[in-house]
């Protein structure tokens, strides 16, 4: 079915002449059929190809930290509705039903990268052991955190995500990568989704790995400039390390960022989960699945995930918008991955939009509802 199209084309090249220097998309639906385009390359010049692969950054919190939550509270080793304070040490009461839906009254995000692993900072290459006390550090940090904002009241938060993750290693006696791996990824057959683990040291010596910035810590993002100053620093690219400080200083493990794939893999995990909540039940959690992709009420965020709404929604004007709805997730570094649960298509979209710069915003934002148009008519064509 990866027919010729013009359209699609022309827009991946657009983005590409707009400064967004690779772009990978798959899209597939519940029938196995699926549409692919690669366009760009890495600094070095080898092109983005289908064995390629992203740093999926805040897709990490849909695609694992909220998948290993269904599972386990599948199993009966999670509830939704206890404070985490209950298993963690930690000054928040928030539970993770509130840590999920990013209603737990913490903050949005804070620089605690900068504390945690400032010894780090200059080493062109630090050495795996040398990630552990950072770690520590940022653990004790996120435990210590307390609630500033409103319980109930949805401010989105990495934060909130990284408490999630502590949470979800707890309960499940493993490091969420192993969680991830042996909950979700292996049963579902996506050895090209996980994190590179630096405590670990390990590299992606097999991968061909798109990066994302060039120096660490990462230049501000866009809203963050007065939070933080970043000395000068020369330029170095390292593919596989996050490009998430915090998820950096976490050793790149952590439950709002870290996790690496392929456009193809992360369509496919798409398609699995949409399948879990058809009653496929290959994860043992296909109740939970159906919870998962539910809003409370229409237009709000689902469970780990948001939902298409609006008319400038990144997701375009139909995907996600019949009568079941759908769920999407948007990642930092130009990546998302949107479930369309009438027509039961997945599309994974990654780039490395950052990689020249973090304001570097037109190319992605114009890409993003052009490419989930045209795929949607290209699947609507073929069912014609």
């Amino acid at each position: 079915m990866n027919q010729p199209n013009d359209a699609l084309d022309d827009i991946l090249q657009e983005a590409i002449e707009a400064g967004v220097p690779a772009v990978a998309l798959c899209a597939t639906d519940l029938e196995g059929r699926s549409l692919e385009r690669y366009a760009g390359a890495d600094p070095e010049g080898a092109p983005v190809t289908a064995e390629s692969y992203f740093d999926l950054a805040s897709v990490t919190k849909a695609a694992c930290t909220s998948s290993v939550a269904a599972v386990l509270m599948a199993r009966g080793l999670l509830d939704l509705d206890m404070p985490a304070s209950r298993v963690l040490r930690c000054a928040s009461d928030a539970s993770a039903r509130e840590l999920l839906s990013h209603a737990s009254g913490l903050t949005a995000w804070e620089p605690l990268f900068m504390q945690a692993a400032s010894d780090l900072f200059g080493n062109v290459n630090p050495r795996p052991r040398e990630f552990r006390r950072p770690r520590e550090r940022m653990r004790r940090a996120i435990l210590a955190t307390e609630v500033s904002g409103v319980r109930g009241q949805r401010v989105y938060s990495d934060l909130g995500f990284m408490l999630l993750g502590l949470l979800l290693e707890e309960l499940g006696r493993d490091p969420l990568d192993r969680l991830f791996a042996d909950l979700v990824a292996a049963p579902l057959g996506l050895e090209e989704l996980l994190f590179f683990d630096l405590i670990d040291g390990q590299q992606p010596t097999q991968q061909h790995v798109l990066p994302t910035g060039t120096t660490r810590p990462r230049e501000p993002a866009p809203g963050q400039e007065q939070l933080l100053h970043v000395p000068a620093q020369s330029a170095r690219l390292v593919p596989g390390e996050v490009d998430d400080d915090n998820a950096w200083a976490f050793g790149g493990v952590a439950g709002h960022a870290g996790l690496f794939g392929t456009a193809r893999c992360l369509a496919q995990l798409g398609r699995g989960l949409m399948k879990e909540s058809r009653g496929a039940d290959v994860l043992g959690a296909s109740e939970q699945m159906q919870r998962w992709f539910r809003p409370a009420r229409r237009g709000e965020r689902c469970l780990g995930w948001d939902t298409p709404e609006g008319e400038d929604s990144l997701a375009g004007r139909v995907l996600g918008r019949g009568a079941r709805g759908g769920v999407m997730h948007l990642g930092f570094t130009g990546t998302s991955l949107v479930l369309d649960l009438d027509r039961g298509l997945s599309v994974a979209l990654l780039t490395n939009r950052t990689l020249p710069g973090r304001a570097q915003l037109d190319g992605i934002r114009a890409l993003r509802p052009s490419v989930h148009d045209a795929v949607t008519e290209h699947f609507s064509a073929v069912a014609r």
